[in-house]
């Protein structure tokens, strides 16, 4: 059981595969966000390497999670030199 002050962390990774097979996700999403997770201790991070599709069916006017992100990165390759600092 959790402590009321941990942290959830839910990632979801390739978040496109998920929606293009199950397209009703961020409208379920969208519910739990606004009627069970809105006072909750909890981020909630969806991955995808699809820019186009991340940009306009989860950050776009016209979708679901419209208006409920607090963040977003673009990460970028590792470089040469932060690839050698790896090994």
């Amino acid at each position: 059981m959790l402590e009321t002050n941990q942290k959830i962390v839910l990632a979801i990774d390739e978040y496109p595969y998920l929606a293009e097979s199950y397209p009703p996700i961020s409208s379920i999403i969208q519910k739990h966000i606004d009627l069970c997770w809105k006072d909750k201790n909890m981020f909630l991070i969806l991955c995808g390497s699809s820019m186009s599709f991340m940009e306009n069916q989860v950050l776009g006017y016209k979708s679901p999670l419209y208006g409920r992100r607090s963040a977003q990165f673009k990460i970028t390759p590792f470089t040469f030199l932060e690839r050698k600092k790896c090994l």
